[in-house]
C-alpha cells in the first residue's frame, strides 16, 4: 500500500463513522433541455457523456486516505 497522507477534519462527524467515500465524475457537458416547441427530447447522441471517473476511501478515525482511483474513459 503507497504512503498514507493525512488531511485535517472540516467538519465534525458522528464517533461511530469510520469511513467516507467521496466521488468525482466529469462529463463533456450538460444535459440537453426540452425542446419547447414539439416537446420532445433531444437524440441520445447530444447527451453528455462520462469521460472520468474518481473516488477516495478516507478513514476518519486514521484521518488519512485507505485506498483511491482514477479512470479517464475513451470516447469513440
Amino acid at each position: 500500500m503507497p504512503a498514507q497522507t493525512k488531511y485535517p477534519m472540516l467538519s465534525p462527524l458522528p464517533a461511530h463513522y469510520r469511513y467516507a467515500l467521496v466521488f468525482d465524475v466529469e462529463t463533456t457537458g450538460l444535459l440537453p433541455k426540452l425542446n419547447p416547441v414539439t416537446k420532445l427530447y433531444p437524440p441520445l447522441d447530444q447527451y453528455p457523456h462520462i469521460i472520468q471517473m474518481s473516488w477516495v476511501q478516507y478513514d476518519l478515525v486514521r484521518n488519512s486516505v485507505v485506498e483511491k482511483f482514477n479512470s479517464y474513459i475513451k470516447l469513440p
